[in-house]
C-alpha cells in the first residue's frame, strides 16, 4: 500500500506440509499494490495548486484539486479562478507506461453537467486545449515505490528467520507491473515478481 497505513491483516493456516525430493527454488508470484486517491491527490496538489493555463486571452488558476474513481474512470474536481470562478469536473483513463514507469491520464474530457456549463458561460474553455496542458501534471511515477518494494524484498529474503535453526534464503530478480485498475478508494497496480528461494533447515530445536 502507497499512502495511509493499512489495518494488519488475520493471520490465516498455512497449507499442509508436503515433502518434495527436488523442489523448485525459483518462485512466481502475482500482487497488488494499492495507491490511494488521497496519496494521487497529494501528488497532484504538489503540482498543480496555483498552477496557471492560458487560453489565448483566456485563463484560469487551480486553487484546489481532489481525485476520486467512479465506474472505471478517475474523476478530477478542481477549483479555479480567473476568466472562470468555480468548480469544474473532468474525467480522465488511468494507465501505466511501461516506458517512463509511471501512471498517466489519457483520453481527458469534461463531464456531462460541467459540458453544459461551460456551454453557456465559457466555451473557450470547453473547446481549449486546456485539459490537454493540464494532464502532464497529473502523471504519477511509481519507479521509485517499486524499487524501494523490491529492495525491501531483497533485505528480508537474504535471511527470513522461520523459527530456530530454519531460514529463508532467496532473491527478488525481476517484478514487472502487468496492469492496473481502479478499486474502491484507490488505484491498483498489479505486477509480476521472480526469484529464487531455498529454505534452510540446520537444527531443529523444540
Amino acid at each position: 500500500f502507497m499512502g495511509a497505513q493499512p489495518a494488519e491483516n488475520t493471520p490465516v493456516a498455512l497449507p499442509p506440509f508436503k515433502y518434495v525430493n527436488k523442489p523448485a527454488q525459483q518462485f512466481n508470484l502475482n500482487i497488488g499494490a494499492d495507491v490511494t486517491f488521497d496519496k494521487i491527490s497529494e501528488m497532484a496538489k504538489k503540482e498543480l495548486l496555483n498552477k496557471t493555463f492560458s487560453e489565448g486571452k483566456n485563463s484560469i488558476t487551480i486553487t484546489d484539486l481532489s481525485i476520486f474513481g467512479s465506474e472505471g474512470k478517475a474523476v478530477f474536481v478542481a477549483d479555479v479562478i480567473g476568466s472562470l470562478k468555480g468548480r469544474i469536473y473532468f474525467t480522465g483513463n488511468m494507465v501505466y507506461n511501461p516506458e517512463k514507469l509511471a501512471v498517466e491520464i489519457t483520453e481527458p474530457e469534461f463531464d456531462v453537467k460541467t459540458s453544459n456549463a461551460l456551454m453557456k458561460s465559457a466555451g473557450w474553455l470547453l473547446h481549449g486545449m486546456i485539459l490537454n496542458k493540464l494532464t502532464p501534471y497529473l502523471t504519477y511515477p511509481v519507479k521509485n515505490n517499486l524499487e524501494a518494494m523490491k529492495t525491501q524484498v531483497n533485505q528480508m529474503l537474504s535471511n527470513y528467520i522461520i523459527m530456530d535453526g530454519v531460514t529463508l534464503q532467496g532473491k527478488l530478480n525481476n517484478l514487472s507491473v502487468t496492469n492496473l485498475s481502479l478499486v474502491p478508494g484507490a488505484v491498483r497496480i498489479q505486477a509480476n515478481v521472480k526469484g529464487n528461494i531455498a529454505l534452510k533447515v540446520q537444527e531443529l530445536k523444540f
